[in-house]
Order: structure tokens, then C-alpha cells, then sequence
């Protein structure tokens, strides 16, 4: 799923996919837990530089997504490093 997000299946594996989570809540709720995963690994710094490089090609593509990205980051910036337990160091 992490590819679906990433750009890396075929027009016909999305649409499948599409089908899939739309037919299907808990897919769809599982699709958009992987989806904020990887946002958080994207902000947090956590990704591949292959990965990097195909979510800010592929995924920051929507104006939706990018307004998605935006947010998450906003709400972690809100929360002291300390109480997440987390680095959030932007990577850059």
C-alpha cells in the first residue's frame, strides 16, 4: 500500500486498489493509517532517500496531500520534543 501512495504501481494495480477501499471500510481506514505513517517517517525523517525522493515527486503531487503534509507538521511542531520522545529534526 505504501507504494500506492508512492506512485510505484501500474494504472491498473491503483484502480484495484481504489476498488478495493472503497467497497471495504476497514481498508480503507488501514489505507489511511499507512498514509499518516508515512507522513510521520516523511516529516520525521525517518525515509529512504528513494523514498524521499518518490514522496516529494509522487505524493506531494496533490494539493490535498500537501495540505495533509502541512498539517501533520504543524501539529508536531505543537507538541514539545519531550513528551513525543521523539527527534522531529526535519530532514532536509
Amino acid at each position: 500500500m505504501v507504494k500506492y501512495f508512492l506512485g510505484q504501481l501500474s494504472p491498473d494495480q491503483e484502480r484495484q486498489i481504489e476498488e478495493c477501499y472503497f467497497a471495504n471500510d476497514k481498508l480503507f481506514d488501514r489505507l489511511q493509517a499507512i498514509k499518516e505513517e508515512l507522513i510521520d517517517d516523511y516529516l520525521q525523517g525517518k525515509l529512504s532517500d528513494e523514498m524521499h525522493q518518490l514522496f516529494e515527486r509522487n505524493f506531494l503531487a496533490s494539493p490535498a496531500r500537501r495540505q495533509q503534509v502541512e498539517f501533520a507538521r504543524s501539529l508536531m511542531n505543537s507538541i514539545p520534543a519531550s513528551a513525543s520522545g521523539t527527534d522531529r529534526t526535519p530532514r532536509t
